[in-house]
């Protein structure tokens, strides 16, 4: 089989560890961002307000207090009800010691007539300590991920030898399951999975976003604590996405594979410049034509698994180089479409592991979309 060099420089290297850590090193940024944020409000420190009650306001569980020549009120929680119904409080001297914010400050000691009311400023600053201990040990997690990645990369061989049909298959842009139309139940579980991404995608940047807004507001720790909790939780679900959707839904993806070979589709796949003839396999290109005799190019079936939005694309493959002027592909990498698995059956062409992968193909889908990772998974059948 083909084998194909291929060379590498270290910036190529690296370029290609930050595509792979993108997202780790995204989610680094904006943590570590948040950290010094939170870090940065807490130093300024608490500034305090002393004035002279002029009337309090008594709510279910705190108070709201008017100062004498000061147009805004203050407003602080009290389930004891340390002030009563507030009237023998008015006229006296009161000061609060506040944490100053973007938005709603925090007030978070009062005192009145030399009397602590309420003071909350340690647990205050305690929670905060511990929130940017949380945040700074989780940049931490994301940038060795990020260096791991790196370190991986860059010690991969700057000259690798690869196999050509694998390489030409885990490119980008390849053909996927395009082949079934909306009769078939594959097109609706692909929407489905597809609407589920983009929605888990749409909730972790509103969390992100509501994180950072939190944070510089000065919003509780535990509130924040838990929107984090939350983005790590559908960071570590999103890769597991498609094996739950696509092993588990092994038989459909079976069932509708069989019936587009069988039947067909409205769909336009695949325009094949490849005819499987009795007497050799025909490719056509530019108005020009040439035959490959099958013990020639000795073909074999190739499956793509994806741990993309598809659970499986089969192809037909040759392991002999084949000279040809009229395509620059040193081996054919055919995908099965409808059109050509005809061919195939009316003529009695083998195709070596085509019929095992077929007979087998429910069991295959789900063995080889079972665990998240790599993107792509090739198996050859012989």
């Amino acid at each position: 089989m083909k084998k194909v060099i291929i060379k590498r420089t270290k910036k190529q290297l690296i370029k290609e560890s930050l595509n792979k850590s993108f997202y780790a090193l995204v989610f680094f940024v904006i943590v570590l961002a948040l950290g010094f944020v939170n870090r940065a409000s807490y130093r300024k420190g608490f500034t305090e307000v002393e004035g002279v009650i002029e009337t309090i306001e008594v709510k279910e569980n705190s108070y709201k207090v008017k100062l004498v020549d000061n147009d805004r009120t203050y407003e602080f929680f009290d389930q004891k009800k340390q002030l009563g119904d507030g009237k023998s409080a008015e006229g006296q001297t009161i000061v609060f010691q506040i944490f100053p914010s973007l938005s709603q400050s925090t007030i978070v000691s009062v005192k009145v007539n030399g009397t602590v009311i309420i003071d909350t400023s340690n647990q205050f600053l305690k929670r905060a300590t511990i929130f940017s201990i949380i945040l700074f040990s989780l940049s931490t997690i994301l940038f060795g991920i990020f260096v791991f990645n790196l370190v991986r990369f860059l010690r991969k061989p700057l000259v690798e030898e690869k196999d050509y049909v694998e390489m030409m298959l885990t490119k980008e842009k390849i053909i996927t399951n395009q082949m079934f139309d909306t009769t078939f139940k594959v097109n609706k579980i692909t929407k489905i999975f597809v609407t589920i991404r983009y929605v888990i995608y749409l909730i972790l940047m509103v969390h992100i976003l509501m994180a950072l807004i939190f944070v510089m507001a000065h919003k509780d720790e535990l509130l924040i604590g838990i929107i984090v909790l939350v983005v790590i939780v559908l960071l570590l679900i999103l890769p597991f996405l498609h094996p739950l959707f696509y092993s588990k839904q092994s038989k459909i993806f079976k069932d509708d594979y069989l019936r587009y070979l069988k039947e067909g589709s409205l769909t336009k796949y695949y325009d094949s410049p490849f005819t499987f003839k009795k007497e050799g396999l025909k490719f056509e290109k530019d108005g020009n034509v040439i035959f490959n005799d099958y013990h020639e190019v000795n073909l074999y079936t190739v499956a793509l698994y994806s741990r993309g939005i598809h659970a499986v694309n089969i192809f037909i493959a040759s392991d002999q180089n084949i000279e040809s002027e009229l395509d620059e592909r040193v081996e054919y990498i055919i995908p099965l479409t409808h059109k050509n698995y005809q061919e195939i059956k009316d003529n009695n062409i083998e195709i070596r592991g085509l019929e095992y992968l077929l007979d087998n193909l429910e069991e295959e889908i789900k063995i080889n979309n079972k665990k998240p990772y790599p993107k792509y998974k090739i198996k050859k059948y012989f």
